[in-house]
C-alpha cells in the first residue's frame, strides 16, 4: 500500500543533493571500530565523502550492504552500514554530507561544546536545587561561606553541602 502511494504521488528524493540520513542501528566492531547502519533519505552518500553525525565528524571510509559486501554509494532509501566514525553515534542522530572534513569537524566541536554546556547547567542546576532544599535547616554564614545547622538533624548533611559547594566552585573556576 506504501508503494502504491509512493507512484501515485510520484514521491522522489533529490539523488544528486547533498546526502542525508538517520541512524538506526550502532555498535563498535572489534576489528572496524565504530559503525552505524544508516538509512539513506536524502542525497547519495559515497565513499570519501566527510560528514558529520550527533558530535561526531569522518569521512567515510567504506560502505557495506546488509550482507557486508562493500559498495561504492548508496542512493536515497538505502541503508548501508557506514565506517569511518571517529567516535560511537547515537541512534536517532542525522548524518549530513559537507563540504569537506574542516566543516564536518567545526560543526562537530560546535554540537559537543552546546552539548557540555548544557550538562554543566543542568548538573548546577541540580546541585543549586539540592542546596536550597538541603540549606533549609541550616544558618548561612556570608563572610566564610559556611553554614551551621540550626537543629540536630541536619548535622551530617553539613559534609555533603560543603562538597557540593566545593564542586559548584570548581565547575564556575573551570568555565
Amino acid at each position: 500500500m506504501v508503494l502504491l502511494q509512493a507512484e501515485m504521488l510520484e514521491l522522489k528524493a533529490a539523488a544528486d543533493a547533498p546526502a542525508r540520513g538517520v541512524v538506526i542501528e550502532a555498535q563498535l566492531d572489534k576489528a572496524m571500530g565504530p559503525l552505524a547502519t544508516v538509512l539513506v533519505r536524502q542525497g547519495t552518500l559515497r565513499v570519501g565523502d566527510a560528514f558529520v553525525c550527533g558530535s561526531a565528524s569522518a569521512k567515510v571510509r567504506a560502505l557495506l550492504a546488509s550482507d557486508r559486501s562493500r559498495v561504492d554509494e548508496a542512493p536515497p532509501s538505502t541503508a548501508v552500514i557506514v565506517l569511518g566514525f571517529n567516535e560511537m553515534p547515537k541512534v536517532g542522530d542525522v548524518l549530513q554530507q559537507t563540504a569537506d572534513e574542516k566543516e564536518a569537524r567545526y560543526i562537530a566541536e560546535q554540537r559537543a561544546s552546546t552539548y557540555r554546556e548544557e550538562q554543566l547547567a543542568a548538573r548546577c542546576f541540580f546541585e543549586l536545587a539540592f542546596l536550597q532544599t538541603v540549606s533549609h535547616g541550616l544558618q548561612f554564614h556570608g563572610a566564610d561561606h559556611s553554614f551551621e545547622p540550626q537543629q540536630q538533624s541536619v548535622i551530617g548533611i553539613r559534609g555533603v553541602v560543603d562538597a557540593v559547594l566545593i564542586r559548584h566552585k570548581r565547575a564556575e573556576n573551570a568555565t
